[in-house]
C-alpha cells in the first residue's frame, strides 16, 4: 500500500506513515456476501412493517368497537325502559277500604296548643344553636371537644418563639 501524501511504500496493516506521519488509507475490506446483508435488512424492514400493520388493525378494532358499543347503549336504553314503562293511572279503591281522609282525619289543635309546640319548637332550635343541651352526657361530651378545640386553635395560633408559660390557657 502506498502512502497517499508522501508515495512510499508503506505496511498494509499500517495507520500511519512512519516517513511522513500522514494517516494511512483505511484498508479495502473484502466485501460480505451481497444477497446476505440485503436479505436481513429486508426480514427486519418487513417484520416491523408487519407489526406496524398488526398495530393499525387493533387500533381499527378498538375503535370500532368503541363505537359500536356508544351507538348501541343508548339505543338498548330507550329499549328497557320502554318495556318497562307503564301508564301512570289512579289507583282503583277497593270495596273494602277507607280512603286517605277517612284514615287520617285531619287534626284540630287550639291556637294555645300551637301556640305551645311552636315554642319548644323555637326553644329547641335555640339550644341547638347555642350548643346547650339538657342532657348531662351530651353536655359533657360536648364541653370536652370545646376545650380540645380551644387547645388545638391556640397550639396553631401560638408563636414557636414564645415560651409556653407564657401563652394564654
Amino acid at each position: 500500500m502506498k502512502c497517499s501524501r508522501c508515495g512510499r511504500n508503506i505496511p498494509n496493516t499500517a495507520k500511519f506513515c512512519r516517513y511522513c506521519g500522514a494517516r494511512a488509507a483505511a484498508p479495502q475490506r473484502s466485501p460480505a456476501p451481497a444477497g446476505r446483508p440485503q436479505q436481513r435488512g429486508r426480514r427486519q424492514q418487513s417484520g416491523a412493517n408487519g407489526f406496524l400493520i398488526l398495530r393499525v388493525i387493533l387500533i381499527v378494532i378498538c375503535v370500532g368497537l368503541v363505537g359500536v358499543g356508544i351507538w348501541k347503549i343508548p339505543g338498548n336504553v330507550k329499549t328497557i325502559i320502554a318495556s318497562h314503562a307503564r301508564p301512570v293511572s289512579e289507583p282503583e279503591p277497593s270495596s273494602g277500604s277507607k280512603s286517605h281522609k277517612e284514615t287520617h282525619p285531619a287534626s284540630t289543635l287550639s291556637p294555645e296548643e300551637l301556640a305551645a309546640i311552636h315554642e319548644e319548637i323555637a326553644r329547641i332550635d335555640e339550644e341547638q344553636a347555642a350548643g346547650v343541651t339538657e342532657d348531662p352526657a351530651i353536655a359533657e361530651e360536648q364541653s370536652k371537644r370545646d376545650l380540645y378545640h380551644d387547645m388545638a386553635k391556640s397550639w396553631f395560633q401560638a408563636d414557636p418563639t414564645e415560651p409556653e408559660e407564657a401563652r394564654e390557657p
